[in-house]
């Protein structure tokens, strides 16, 4: 077993062994000439691109089959919530996750509604005051409230924030504070 197996399961797609160092082409028979082995260079280095590619192909398509089964294994696991506007959530206090003999500390803060979630899926959210967080909140750190209802946002509630900034806001690839 090589060391590359040992380590991630698979054997390796490169086209040379780890073993012995040597490319994996048919040894010749007999000493070459100066010709002959210009020849037989060549002839590897024309064979190069296809092995590239076909390398290439095979890399991708272990990369994603290791995803499919990471998906596969951790389906329970893996939830999106996917928090409607006015939905009330807990948010993760991560300062204490990392420290772990804080027993007192507050694992999440909250409740705080939901305003929007952006394209890069992060939420920003609000005190039920409605002051906004300076921040949008990761959406592992989003957990939900469990309330009887959802809390109606009136017409105007965000009168600190202009409409244009709120826009741009939802618009923004921000993964958001972990």
């Amino acid at each position: 077993m090589s060391p590359y197996r040992a380590v991630t399961g698979q054997e390796p797609l490169l086209p040379l062994d780890f073993i012995q160092a040597t490319w994996l082409t048919t040894p010749p028979s007999r000493l070459l000439t100066h010709d002959e082995l210009i020849v037989q260079r060549a002839l590897e280095l024309l064979s190069r691109q296809e092995e590239l590619d076909k390398l290439s192909s095979d890399v991708y398509a272990s990369r994603v089959a290791a995803a499919q089964r990471w998906a596969d294994l951790n389906a329970q696991r893996i939830r999106d919530f996917n928090f409607k506007r006015g939905s009330l959530v807990l948010m993760e206090n991560t300062r204490a996750r990392k420290t772990l003999p804080d027993k007192a500390k507050a694992r999440y803060f909250g409740p705080l509604v939901v305003l929007f979630r952006n394209r890069g899926g992060a939420y920003h959210l609000c005190e039920l005051n409605g002051a906004a967080l300076n921040y949008p909140v990761s959406a592992c750190r989003v957990m939900p409230y469990l309330a009887r209802a959802a809390v109606p946002l009136p017409p105007g509630f965000l009168a600190d924030l202009a409409q244009e900034r709120v826009d741009e806001l939802e618009a923004s690839e921000d993964g958001g504070v972990e």
